[in-house]
């Protein structure tokens, strides 16, 4: 129903009330004669309690009309692993979990279903608004607004802070859709030039295949990587396939409100080690540019295990300021701040007009023991590994 209809219903049923008045209280003839014919076969207290349940039942009606039109999520299952998606915020996957369980990936679900007036404006000056979840940038972030004519300020300064608003706002087009798949488009960006196709899908078996396209919209040539970015919980623990930490830098330091995250790399892994800063510190956080010995990586939050394959460039085709797979991790004294970013670089390419890149992820969700040992953590990756 209609907002419209609901307004017009509920006020032919409000208006029952002084109509009932009215015909209470007037004398005239012929309407003392139809009262005395309708008292023979009905009572007034009725006729007020079927008007008032009436009106009840279509403001129930509307507001959940209301509700439906105004939830933008889409969700797609193959009955055991279960995906949302928000088109119209970047087309950013913000849900995935197996049946029964809670969402992995971070994400404030309160945002999902704000009205449209509450979504950021497409515009170089809107302030960053952290919906989370997995979401597409562009590599290197130091060409993130040099490659624009549209706001000068931030070419000039080569800003770095805050992601194109088209990537991570911007509304995409639903393509084709289905109970396990979706494909949808992005809008052109003024600011990078290009424009991103993402398919998502859930198979049989459960694996999550993520895909995505940008093209070049431009008439002259424009240089960028793809930067998959999947947020999870910052107390999560996550495993990279890494034995020699010369291929690992860290963007780290201790000072006075900052203390650096505790890892480790042994058994033939990068592993975080998340905990609370101490008091007098306010983070602790940092960031690992790491180049893996494989082509997968996994984490562990609560119940569910998390494992990632993708493909593996070589390690000349990637820009020398990002990295195969980067790890963020930040952790303050409010567990709602807590973040940890899994990303993916794909080759750094120059695109000529019309030309366009690809790159892909698929996930793999299961259930994990939340009291396994590192040891075991580890075996498990193993497992995985050699299956996928």
């Amino acid at each position: 129903m209609s907002w419209c209809s609901c307004v017009f219903l509920g006020i032919f049923i409000v208006s029952i009330h002084p109509a009932i008045y009215l015909y209470k209280n007037l004398n005239f003839p012929t309407l003392q004669y139809i009262k005395k014919r309708f008292r023979r076969s009905w009572n007034y207290s009725f006729l007020y309690a079927g008007s008032l349940f009436l009106l009840i039942q279509v403001l129930v009606a509307c507001n959940q009309n209301h509700s439906q039109n105004n939830d933008t999520m889409i969700w797609i299952s193959n009955g055991d692993v279960k995906a949302g998606i928000l088109p119209d915020v970047g087309g950013r996957v913000v849900y995935l979990s197996l049946k029964g369980k809670e969402n992995i990936l971070t994400s404030d679900s309160t945002l999902w279903n704000e009205s449209s007036a509450a979504r950021p404006e497409i515009a170089s000056t809107t302030p960053f608004k952290a919906y989370n979840g997995h979401i597409v940038w562009l590599g290197p972030q130091a060409g993130w607004w040099t490659q624009q004519n549209e706001d000068t300020a931030k070419r000039n300064r080569a800003d770095v802070w805050p992601p194109d608003p088209y990537l991570i706002y911007g509304g995409y087009t639903v393509l084709s859709q289905s109970d396990s798949s979706l494909v949808m488009q992005g809008p052109e960006s003024k600011y990078s030039g290009v424009q991103l196709t993402k398919k998502i899908s859930i198979n049989e078996n459960g694996e999550v295949y993520f895909q995505v396209t940008a093209k070049n919209i431009r008439e002259e040539p424009v240089s960028w990587d793809l930067w998959l970015n999947t947020r999870l919980n910052g107390y999560a623990t996550c495993f990279i396939p890494l034995a020699d930490t010369t291929e690992m830098r860290e963007d780290a330091v201790n000072n006075e409100k900052k203390i650096k995250p505790e890892f480790s790399v042994s058994q033939g892994y990068f592993t975080l080690y998340p905990s609370e800063p101490p008091q007098g510190k306010e983070m602790r956080v940092g960031k690992y540019f790491i180049y893996p010995d494989n082509n997968y990586m996994a984490a562990f939050y609560n119940d569910q295990f998390l494992f990632f394959s993708f493909p593996l460039p070589e390690k000349e085709e990637i820009h020398p300021e990002q990295a195969a797979i980067e790890i963020y991790n930040i952790t303050t004294h409010k567990p709602e701040d807590a973040l940890l970013e899994m990303e993916l670089h794909s080759p750094y390419k120059t695109l000529q007009p019309g030309e366009e890149i690809s790159t892909e992820l698929t996930w793999y969700l299961s259930e994990a023991d939340t009291n396994l040992s590192p040891e075991e953590k580890i075996s498990l990756v193993n497992k995985f590994r050699d299956k996928y």
